[in-house]
């Protein structure tokens, strides 16, 4: 019983392993990710930004997004 158990594990474990590497090598994976540096302090920030700044704040226009997964192209099967 303790030898299925650890083959069991094992095998979950490779599973896991394989799963993760493949979610992490999918062509365009990582062009979803952007990254920028901050070289402005906090302070400044905190001064920047008054009371009345905030109230005046509009919101920034966002993308629109009808559907998940539109970048995914699922091939048709017949009906049958």
């Amino acid at each position: 019983m303790s030898r299925f158990i650890r083959v069991s594990l094992l095998g979950t474990i490779l599973l896991g392993v394989l799963v993760a590497w493949r979610r992490l090598t999918k062509p365009g994976a990582a062009k979803k990710t952007a990254r920028h540096s901050i070289s402005t302090s906090p302070d400044t920030v905190r001064d920047y930004w008054t009371a009345d700044k905030m109230r005046q704040a509009q919101p920034a226009t966002m993308p629109k997004v009808d559907a998940l997964g539109q970048d995914k192209h699922h091939p048709k099967t017949p009906r049958s």
